[in-house]
């Protein structure tokens, strides 16, 4: 028989045991999921720009993913990309909602690049209180539409960066402007910030041309814009291709103006466009081994070429990993996967972004002052197109620039 210390002792042990088991138990953490849903074109002639963005959002999440997560007590999650392409359509964009809100469980989205995608899925997304980061150019953002951010310079302040920089750097040679644009929510909106603007600097839109998406043959738009003797052509609400092919038919026909649009592939354009191209000037393009970019950006570049070697990085890698970002502080931060809570710290939020400085957001979006704070703002290079290749014209202010030139915008 075993002696009563020692049966003591053994309780003792035992006792110690199951203690030290409870604490490790309840001290242990849990690791889950957090589905982050990527909804671009991933098809089509802005299949290049969705993939720039969904590379942006998976550098972001990978940078978490690799720090052990986001951190909630005793939880840590590990962030899922859920990519769906939403075919740079209305109808493509409300499929991919409905498909990762009501099947998925998505609360969290970075895209889509498409207005009427956007517009689309919004009716879903808001209902179901899901945080959407997109860059879309159509009048997006309002107190209606608590939940949407627009984590790029809007259209209005591209155009209007784009025009006082050609303003600069061709004085007085400015008076007539045309606009091409495509017949939809992204090319209506830029030729209404191509006008805008316009006025503002007192230059006359002599013509307004709006085309299909897919067409090849800018020719005829062409042959209707010219006999108006425009000193100036934008084309902000095109494709890299479309931008391009305008600007080489435009030139086949003896333009020989200016030219301004995004400039978002110029390498691509410069092969497409040819002589008609060289020396446009415009936003959203970036250059990452030219010797201007940020320190940051550099380091951004770093990892995305050790992870796709033979791949050029867009511009939109860098607005969606910034943005994406900034939401995975915000998330961190409010220590919760509730989205109005979310919503409330990432309004309030400045948070260093690859562009240079601190990112934060701004009440006015380019239509108006909307009364809450969900228009991006961060230093925007405004560049200028040679030999496929772009180099600074000036970095602007885009929050400033448009008060600056006088532009009324009601609301305010």
């Amino acid at each position: 028989m075993k002696s009563k210390q020692s049966i003591k002792s053994h309780v003792l042990l035992m006792t110690l045991f199951l203690l030290f088991t409870l604490v490790q138990v309840t001290g242990a953490e849990e690791e889950k999921i957090l589905k982050w849903g990527a909804i671009e074109p991933l098809s089509g002639s802005a299949a290049l720009w969705g993939q720039a963005m969904n590379q942006g959002v998976k550098l972001a999440a990978e940078e978490i993913n690799s720090k052990g997560g986001l951190k909630f007590g005793n939880t840590r999650y590990k962030v899922e990309v859920m990519e769906e392409d939403d075919k740079y359509s209305g109808t493509g964009g409300a499929s991919a909602a409905s498909k990762l809100v009501y099947q998925e469980g998505v609360r969290f989205f970075t895209g889509s690049l498409a207005s009427a995608s956007v517009l689309a899925m919004q009716p879903i997304t808001e209902k179901n209180n899901s945080l959407v980061l997109t860059n879309a150019f159509a009048d997006v953002l309002g107190k209606d539409k608590p939940n949407t951010f627009r984590i790029a310079p809007n259209v209005l302040q591209g155009v209007a960066g784009c025009f006082v920089a050609v303003k600069q750097k061709y004085p007085g040679q400015i008076k007539k402007i045309a606009t091409i644009e495509a017949n939809d929510a992204t090319g209506w909106a830029a030729a209404n910030a191509a006008k805008v603007a316009a006025k503002a600097l007192g230059w006359e839109v002599v013509a307004e041309e709006y085309y299909e998406r897919g067409i090849t043959d800018f020719h005829p738009l062409a042959g209707k814009v010219l006999p108006k003797k425009p000193d100036l052509i934008d084309t902000s609400g095109c494709s890299s291709i479309e931008s391009a092919l305008i600007a080489a038919h435009t030139h086949e026909l003896g333009y020989r103006g200016k030219l301004t649009g995004m400039v978002i592939m110029p390498e691509t354009m410069a092969q497409k466009g040819g002589a008609g191209i060289e020396g446009m000037i415009g936003f959203f393009g970036i250059d990452y081994d030219m010797p201007w970019i940020t320190s940051d950006q550099k380091e951004l570049y770093k990892k995305f070429k050790t992870k796709w070697p033979d791949k050029k990085m867009l511009y939109q890698v860098e607005l969606a990993y910034g943005a994406t970002k900034g939401a995975l502080i915000a998330i961190e931060k409010a220590q919760t996967l509730d989205v109005p809570s979310v919503v409330r710290v990432l309004e309030n939020l400045s948070w260093d972004h690859p562009a240079g400085g601190k990112a934060e957001w701004v009440d006015f979006d380019g239509y108006g002052y909307k009364g809450v704070k969900r228009q991006i703002g961060f230093p925007h290079p405004i560049t200028e197109l040679k030999g496929g290749k772009l180099y600074l014209v000036m970095m602007a202010d885009l929050v400033k620039i448009i008060p600056q030139m006088g532009i009324k915008i009601e609301g305010k």
